[in-house]
């Protein structure tokens, strides 16, 4: 893969397992805020001043530098595995069902998603550091525009399959880490042109625009957000669940910060979600897939991860969110640092790791970054999901995700290198959006 320009600045390190109990945990701790510090990497590596008081221990050397050579080791061999599988026309070809609903029984219909699998590969590559010049990426690019050149609008892809609301979040999150910028873009004047100084092109930026209407509509009206807040898959649907709300708040929030004007689409679309939201955690701080469910580890991930994205962007608006969203959001982060085990992706009372496993996974980066977490509870969870993702790597490069929709592998190793880069962008404090 001769030119691809891997990105390792962000890949944090973990320590050694000599020691075990309660001091492999601290020297866990230390290595990574240290590491952090040395490196000159963001805030998304150390932890909150008022979360983790910085020690003054250090880890071994060898075994920090041993960890972090590993841990860039697999990031390089899935980027190389990744790119060398995306196909002649330069799709990664589409979903196919056949996995575990979390409402119980198997998804049955053939083929969905057609676009998802190709613009969540080029937004997992472009997060590992491939250029958007890269010839992969302008393949990619160029199968992606003709597909979604009617497709937002229609809700129907060339396939005939519907168009789901996971493939406009997935687009969305794809333009927006190819043009990404260090600092987010102030606000366009216009839906249809990015802001002065940006390095979107205008027609990628009108394609995302019909994604994010086919998100939102207009006034809050006509997209795949429901009355009561959530997103459902479709726009015909009205059943809105928290797996789709996670990826089009996601996706939402990276279209703010390359300056989509959000607000005069949808100015209530974040309070909106957090009624939702609301709705639909239960006592404990888990969260279901859908309100009256039992709860699961990545739904509740994906709940905890959704208001933290939500408090954020109200804030930021210079409005205060409900008394209400704090403790919900400290109560999910207690049931997730209780119950956290990267083999499994729990369910209810038990341990059910056939519910979509690396989607999980990635939602527990999205949680730890977003909140600027070292640690979930008494566990750190960059370094155990690290540890079990580096077991699970497969010989080639790649990673495998039997448990969800197919490409297994595709989608395995997307998920798996968005945790280990830890992909996702701290939430941000203290400060107003930019005008």
């Amino acid at each position: 893969m001769d030119g691809v320009v891997i990105d390792l600045r962000t890949t944090d390190s973990l320590v050694g397992r000599a020691p075990q109990g309660p001091l492999a945990h601290v020297l866990r701790l230390v290595g990574a805020l240290a590491l952090g510090s040395l490196l000159g990497l963001g805030s998304a590596a150390v932890a909150r001043a008022d979360d983790e008081p910085p020690g003054k221990a250090t880890p071994a050397p060898k075994a920090k530098a041993l960890l972090e050579d590993r841990v860039g080791a697999a990031i390089k061999g899935g980027v190389t595995w990744l790119a060398g599988h995306q196909l002649a026309d330069g799709s990664w070809g589409p979903c196919v069902s056949g996995g575990v609903s979390y409402g119980g029984g198997r998804l049955k219909d053939p083929t969905c998603y057609v676009t998802g699998p190709t613009t969540f590969s080029m937004f997992t590559l472009a997060r590992c550091g491939m250029p958007p010049e890269h010839e992969a990426m302008q393949r990619g690019l160029r199968w992606v525009r003709k597909q979604l050149k009617t497709a937002p609008k229609k809700e129907v892809a060339r396939s005939g399959q519907l168009y789901a609301s996971y493939e406009s979040a997935s687009a969305i999150l794809m333009f927006t880490a190819l043009y990404d910028t260090p600092r987010p873009m102030p606000r366009s004047k216009s839906q249809l042109r990015p802001p002065q100084g940006s390095p979107f092109k205008t027609s990628d930026w009108q394609l995302m625009h019909e994604c994010v209407k086919h998100l939102v509509g207009s006034g809050g009206r006509g997209g795949a957000q429901q009355k009561d807040g959530s997103w459902s898959y479709q726009r015909a649907r009205k059943d809105g669940d928290v797996s789709a709300t996670q990826f089009a708040l996601l996706a939402l929030r990276a279209a703010v910060r390359a300056g989509y004007p959000l607000d005069r689409v949808a100015p209530e679309v974040w309070s909106r979600a957090l009624k939702y939201l609301a709705s639909v955690q239960q006592k404990d701080g888990s969260f279901p897939y859908r309100a009256g469910e039992a709860w699961s580890m990545g739904m509740t991930a994906a709940g905890v991860a959704s208001l933290l994205i939500a408090r954020e962007q109200v804030r930021l608006r210079g409005k205060t969110p409900g008394p209400w969203v704090d403790p919900a959001v400290e109560r999910g982060l207690a049931f997730l640092g209780k119950h956290y085990e990267p083999p499994y992706n729990q369910a209810g009372d038990r341990r059910a790791g056939i519910y979509y496993h690396y989607c999980y996974i990635y939602a527990i980066e999205r949680v730890g970054s977003l909140a600027r977490r070292v640690r979930l509870g008494s566990k750190d969870w960059y370094a155990l999901g690290a540890e079990w993702l580096l077991t699970q790597q497969q010989a080639a490069g790649h990673w495998e995700d039997p448990s969800g929709m197919k490409p297994i592998a595709t989608l395995g190793t997307c998920f798996a290198l968005l945790f280990l880069k830890r992909a996702t962008l701290p939430v941000v404090t203290g400060a107003a959006q930019p005008k």
